[in-house]
């Protein structure tokens, strides 16, 4: 497959198709957020993106004045967005 390539050779081909047939087939779309694990991460001002995104849109009001977002997955990117939009400082989104 060399359609990414700058210069690809001329004996390469361009695409391939696959065809795989399974009997059963597993869709996994979601996923549930979770604590990252660390030592104290039940204290107080310690939430998961979506609580944090969840108080703000729902209820009016901001988790923090200055917060950092850790993630795992794209939800807290919107959280961020969210809160920045909201004038919260986000110092970092950390993946």
């Amino acid at each position: 497959v060399s359609d990414h390539l700058k210069a690809p050779g001329h004996d390469l081909p361009r695409e391939r198709l696959w065809q795989v047939r399974a009997k059963r087939v597993v869709l996994a779309s979601g996923a549930i957020e979770r604590h990252m694990v660390f030592a104290n991460n039940d204290r107080p001002g310690i939430m998961l993106a979506g609580a944090a995104r969840t108080f703000l849109n729902h209820y009016g009001v901001a988790v923090g004045r200055n917060v950092g977002v850790y993630t795992a997955n794209d939800s807290a990117y919107a959280a961020a967005i969210d809160l920045k939009k909201a004038g919260v400082n986000v110092a970092a989104i950390v993946d």
